[in-house]
């Protein structure tokens, strides 16, 4: 016989499904709850896939020089030196080797235990990463970024440029792809920004500048500031003072003046959380179980079936 029944859907309303059901044989109910259960995970699927591909990664794989370990590494011979006013004048204080944590106001905490890989392991990843950086296809005939006093808005992609110079400017990075930009012979921001929108983030957001000479951050009050991550492993950082939001890999010394700041927002290497596509993936793992153990439970047989009212 033909019936209906009211169901509650995935967004809590009830909704009327005509469901043909036999008496004494519920193979055809088994059929439909099993084509809905298909559906249903299917369903699940496209969703997940798709929400994977918005989550678009760097290109090259930073592996344990990544930001999810490190907020400063020093992959060389060099040092970070952070330099700060006092009453008897200009001082220096030398953290030497590679050094992870948040840095604030010139302050870098000398633990190192945040990075859960070892130094050998992120100073292969970080030159190995480079190299693969410099492989890449550009995606914009752009081959140097030197503005003064002008903004400009750039979206995801691949830009080998031979010089990248800020003054007085803001460049704008949106789109929620992966930023790569190869830089050869010049890095520097004077009371410049380089800031994030549309969905960009730091840790998308690669500067791989093989260059020797230092990159340079300067300009009044708190200087120039920078969302992403800078890999210059063959020369100086200088932040003259400077904001990295993001992480600093370098093979040279890592300056930081008075004023300076980098922090990182990525870094989650000391807390044993999933990341957000692992416990998506988990959550519809479930899900997926539960449909089916329904499923299942449906096709047992039962001591009596009525018609639906």
């Amino acid at each position: 016989m033909f019936g209906t029944k009211a169901v509650k859907n995935f967004h809590g309303t009830e909704s009327a499904i005509h469901i043909k059901l036999v008496l004494g044989n519920r193979g055809a109910a088994v059929m439909i709850k099993g084509a809905k259960s298909t559906l249903i995970c299917h369903a699940a699927v496209v969703v997940f896939l798709a929400m994977r591909s918005n989550c678009a990664a760097l290109p090259v794989d930073l592996g344990s020089a990544g930001p999810k370990y490190w907020t400063v590494l020093e992959t060389g011979t060099g040092t970070v030196i952070q330099s700060q006013q006092s009453q008897s004048g200009r001082r220096k204080h030398h953290a030497s080797g590679a050094i992870s944590g948040t840095t604030t106001n010139a302050t870098v905490s000398s633990s190192s235990s945040l990075a859960s890989a070892s130094d050998e392991q992120a100073r292969l990843d970080a030159a190995a990463a480079s190299s693969a950086a410099t492989t890449l296809s550009p995606t914009s005939a752009l081959n140097q970024i030197s503005l003064k006093r002008h903004s400009l808005t750039l979206s995801s992609g691949v830009y080998n440029l031979s010089k990248f110079q800020l003054t007085r400017s803001t460049l704008t990075l949106s789109g929620s792809g992966s930023f790569v930009f190869n830089i050869s012979s010049f890095f520097a921001l004077n009371s410049a920004r380089v800031l994030l929108a549309g969905g960009a983030t730091e840790a998308n957001v690669l500067f791989n500048y093989t260059g020797t000479s230092d990159v340079k951050f300067s300009g009044r009050r708190s200087g120039s500031v920078l969302h992403g991550i800078i890999l210059a492993l063959n020369a100086r950082v200088n932040l003259a003072p400077g904001l990295v939001v993001g992480e600093i890999i370098s093979g040279k010394d890592i300056l930081l003046s008075s004023g300076s700041t980098i922090t990182n927002p990525n870094l989650t290497a000391r807390v044993s959380v999933p990341e957000g596509t692992s416990t998506l993936a988990l959550s519809l793992i479930a899900l997926v179980a539960l449909i089916a153990y329904r499923s299942l439970a449906a096709r047992l047989p039962s001591k009596q079936t009525q018609p639906f009212q």
